[in-house]
C-alpha cells in the first residue's frame, strides 16, 4: 500500500512559516485547556457539563502522551502506527510530522476522552479497579475498531488494517489499548471516594456531582 503524503494530496498547502505559526497555536490552545482544567478542578465546580470537560481534557491529555512512547517502540521495531493521525495532519498542513502532528494528536486525544468520561459520570461506572479497567481496555479496543479498523479506511479508500495480517492489526491496537487504560486510569483516581490530606487534591474528588449508583 502506498504511503499517505503518495495517496493523498494535501488539501491546504501551508508554508513552513506559517505551518508553523499554526502548530504553536495549536499547543496554546493544548496549553490553556490544561490550565482552565487545574482551575476549575481546584474550586467548587457547579453541574456535570464542567466535570465533563475539565476531565476529558485532564484524561484526554494524559492518555494521548502516554501513547506516545509505546508508539515510538513500536515504530522503531518497524511497524506502522498513527497512520491516519499522519494522514490527518498531511491534509491540513502538508506535514505528517512535527508539532503539529503533536498538537493534533493531544486534540483528538480530548475530544476521544469525552465518551469514557460521560460514562464515568453516570451509574453504568464500575465500582471496583478491575472492573474499570477492564471497561478502559474495551473502551480502547472499541475504539480501534470503530475509528480506525472500520470509519477511517473506507473514509480514505484503504484496506481495513486485518487485510495486512497481524502485523496490520497490533501495533494500532496495542496503542489504543494504552489509551483506554490511560483514560480510564485517570477517571479512577479522579473518581476515588478518599479523604486527601491537601485541599487542592480534596476539591478533585469532593466536587463531582452525584448521580445514580450503579449496580456493577
Amino acid at each position: 500500500m502506498t504511503s499517505t503524503q503518495d495517496s493523498v494530496a494535501p488539501v491546504l498547502q501551508l508554508p513552513p512559516s506559517l505551518a508553523a505559526v499554526v502548530a504553536a497555536a495549536l499547543l496554546v490552545v493544548i496549553a490553556a485547556a490544561m490550565v482552565w482544567a487545574w482551575r476549575v478542578r481546584c474550586r467548587p465546580r457547579h453541574g456535570w457539563p464542567s466535570v465533563a470537560a475539565t476531565d476529558s481534557v485532564v484524561a484526554g491529555v494524559s492518555a494521548a502522551l502516554a501513547m506516545v512512547p509505546i508508539g515510538l517502540v513500536v515504530s522503531a521495531m518497524g511497524f506502522e502506527v498513527n497512520r491516519y493521525g499522519r494522514l490527518v495532519a498531511s491534509l491540513l498542513t502538508g506535514s505528517d510530522r512535527g508539532v503539529g502532528l503533536l498538537a493534533l494528536h493531544v486534540l483528538i486525544g480530548i475530544v476521544s476522552a469525552c465518551p469514557l468520561v460521560l460514562l464515568s459520570l453516570t451509574g453504568l461506572w464500575p465500582q471496583s479497579l478491575s472492573r474499570r479497567l477492564a471497561l478502559s481496555l474495551l473502551y480502547g479496543d472499541g475504539y480501534w475498531l470503530a475509528v480506525n479498523a472500520l470509519a477511517l479506511p473506507v473514509l480514505f479508500g484503504h484496506d481495513h488494517p486485518w487485510a495486512r495480517g497481524i502485523s496490520g492489526v497490533w501495533p494500532s491496537l496495542l496503542v489504543h489499548l494504552v489509551y483506554g487504560i490511560g483514560v480510564g486510569a485517570v477517571l479512577h483516581l479522579r473518581r476515588q471516594p478518599v479523604s486527601p490530606p491537601s485541599a487542592a487534591v480534596a476539591c478533585v474528588v469532593t466536587d463531582i456531582p452525584s448521580f445514580p449508583a450503579g449496580n456493577s
